[in-house]
């Protein structure tokens, strides 16, 4: 879809999909982690606000303006990895959970309270850890719970397949 075709369908820039592809997410994930693997241990607390940027981009647009995600999306075509289509809101709202954890903890590392922002870091590094190898976002079993999907049947809460695809 165009830029254009977007506008005039009442699309902006900032729309969320209503539907995520499940190994983009998990790939995505997979890099959250090395990020943050990486900045724990080599000191490099300037990418923990990287990573937040990156969260908030994907909870405001989905993939489309985070380049960790972009990579994802392509490393997943290359790879010829079975689309899995799942939910995109609470795609949406780990996003901006992932982002404020992030955030807080680049607070925390730049005010000298490293403990704590490491320790936030450290906390959404395992939340993307669960995503990526076990495909199981804490946010959305959660979010599952408070509005359930209409087109589950509730046994597996957060991990509804919208398309019939399943593990």
């Amino acid at each position: 879809m165009t830029a254009m075709t977007r506008v005039r369908s009442g699309r902006t820039l900032l729309w969320f999909p209503d539907r995520a592809d499940e190994p983009v997410l998990r790939l995505t994930a997979a890099g959250v982690v090395l990020g943050l693997l990486a900045a724990f241990a080599f000191d490099l607390a300037w990418v923990v606000p990287v990573l937040a940027a990156g969260f908030f981009a994907r909870s405001l647009a989905g993939p489309r303006l985070s380049p960790l995600a972009l990579a994802a999306r392509w490393i997943a075509a290359r790879l010829a990895l079975r689309s899995r289509r799942v939910r995109g809101a609470p795609k949406q709202i780990a996003a901006a959970v992932g982002g404020t954890m992030l955030a807080a903890a680049s607070v925390a590392l730049f005010a000298g309270a490293e403990r704590v922002g490491w320790s936030l870091a450290s906390a959404v590094a395992l939340f993307a850890s669960l995503e990526a190898l076990f495909a199981v976002c804490v946010v959305c079993k959660v979010y599952a719970r408070v509005i359930p999907c209409p087109d589950c049947d509730g046994e597996e809460a957060g991990q509804c397949y919208v398309d019939g695809g399943g593990i």
